[in-house]
């Protein structure tokens, strides 16, 4: 059965300074929901108070119709990707998947690039590696719903070519929704589109209403 998540009237303030004053996002589950945006417009604060991580001035959010004051504070609901590294330095690879509950053994033989990576410490694996990693942690956490911040970042275009692969295998399961500077692999691989802009969010229905919201120039 498909699920539903909703998250409306977002309004975000840090201590004189409105962020976001209409915030809005729709997401279920066997669909990747896309979110664009300039730098500093908002995107990572977004998620983070959809998710709890951070509090909001004003939220609904919703799972189903039902109202969810954290999705964090719901077990199985939802897992969360920040833009900082977040497992630390000494833990190793096969470790830190032990303790998400993800098959390590399954992901190596969809990546084989894992495999060399498996004893060693986080803080042996180079930047993307270690980027690579944290975002499989989080998608093929179970839960419901995943929200990936950044989770192309410092990765090699082969690792984002396997990592798009991987994505549309995991929508079947699961709702996500992912933001990352690399507009072209959001909108490759979004069945739905928003756009943070004016400090509210748009559904965008055609690549034109990209330009008309200032975030492409024709």
């Amino acid at each position: 059965m498909t699920q539903h998540l909703a998250a409306d009237s977002v309004r975000i303030q840090f201590q004189q300074r409105i962020v976001i004053s209409g915030g809005f996002i729709h997401a279920e589950t066997g669909k990747i929901t896309g979110l664009l945006g300039r730098n500093g417009n908002g995107k990572s604060s977004f998620l983070q108070a959809i998710f709890g991580a951070i509090p909001a001035e004003f939220k609904s959010v919703r799972v189903n119709g039902e109202w969810v004051p954290e999705l964090l504070s719901v077990k199985g609901l939802a897992a969360y990707l920040p833009q900082k590294a977040f497992v630390p330095d000494a833990f190793r690879v096969k470790t830190v998947f032990d303790l998400y509950d993800t098959n390590i053994q399954a992901l190596q033989n969809l990546m084989p690039e894992l495999k060399p990576l498996s004893s060693q410490r986080m803080d042996q694996v180079s930047g993307g590696e270690r980027r690579l990693i944290e975002t499989l942690l989080v998608l093929f956490r179970p839960v419901s719903f995943v929200l990936l911040d950044e989770p192309f970042s410092f990765l090699s275009p082969v690792a984002v070519e396997r990592l798009h692969e991987l994505l549309q295998q995991e929508k079947t399961r699961k709702g996500i929704i992912l933001t990352d500077h690399r507009y072209r692999s959001i909108t490759s691989i979004s069945d739905s589109l928003y756009l943070l802009a004016n400090q509210r969010t748009y559904l965008i229905q055609h690549p034109d209403e990209l330009i008309r919201w200032g975030y492409l120039h024709e």
